[in-house]
């Protein structure tokens, strides 16, 4: 049924009128006004493909869901809360290959999403659990890894600001943190946003990932760098 009605929103006609009144049908009383009305607006527009449709209709969600965030004054708090379960995902990839096991039907891998947010310490803002449900409801194709990791990065580039993933051996006081921080930005002429992965490995200094470029300044780094530099 979800194929033949995604198909008839994405039928190329001069008149939405008919396409609007599905959605009307199928969703008044559902979602809010906000919601509905992004919706009529999506299924007014012409679509090459269903997919199309589906993945407007997925960041008009987003955005939505986020902008709920930021009038709470809780975005910093659900940033945060994705990158951790981005690295969860990257540290557990048996999680990562269930979440987006393609032969158990969603409502399995929903349930076992839940199941793994409920068991987190300190419980898991609304937003984040929403954000991940629809994400893993929607997936395409794409592993669950890159488009849980895809969806913390949208949240940081609502504004404007670009990700830092940084390891450490051990965690950063609120001044060092600020400070790399501000370095940061400096470097890269923008505001960064500074996600820190605690490795005990690294012994010690910081492994820094901005897009495709890695500064490794660790101390396990230079150990192995002076090791190979050792004669026979």
């Amino acid at each position: 049924h979800e194929v033949v009605v995604t198909r008839y929103l994405t039928i190329s006609a001069e008149d939405a009128a008919p396409r609007v009144r599905l959605v009307e049908r199928l969703l008044s009383g559902k979602v809010g006004d906000v919601t509905l009305d992004m919706l009529r607006f999506a299924v007014s527009q012409r679509w090459s493909a269903n997919s199309d449709l589906v993945d407007a209709i997925e960041q008009v969600s987003r955005q939505a869901l986020l902008e709920v965030a930021e009038r709470d004054d809780k975005a910093d708090e659900v940033e945060e809360q994705l990158f951790r379960f981005s690295r969860i995902l990257d540290l557990q990839p048996r999680l990562a290959i269930l979440l987006g096991d393609y032969s158990v039907p969603v409502e399995g891998r929903v349930a076992l999403l839940r199941k793994v947010l409920d068991a987190a310490s300190g419980g898991v803002n609304e937003v984040v659990v929403s954000l991940l449900t629809q994400t893993v409801e929607l997936l395409r194709g794409q592993p669950a890894e890159d488009a849980i990791q895809f969806l913390a990065q949208v949240a940081v580039a609502r504004h404007g600001e670009i990700v830092a993933r940084v390891s450490a051996a051990a965690e950063l006081s609120d001044a060092q943190r600020t400070r790399l921080t501000e370095v940061l930005a400096r470097i890269y002429g923008h505001p960064v946003t500074v996600q820190l992965q605690i490795d005990a490995q690294l012994l010690g200094g910081l492994l820094i990932a901005v897009g495709d470029e890695v500064i490794d300044g660790t101390l396990s780094a230079r150990l192995t760098a002076a090791e190979a530099q050792l004669p026979d």
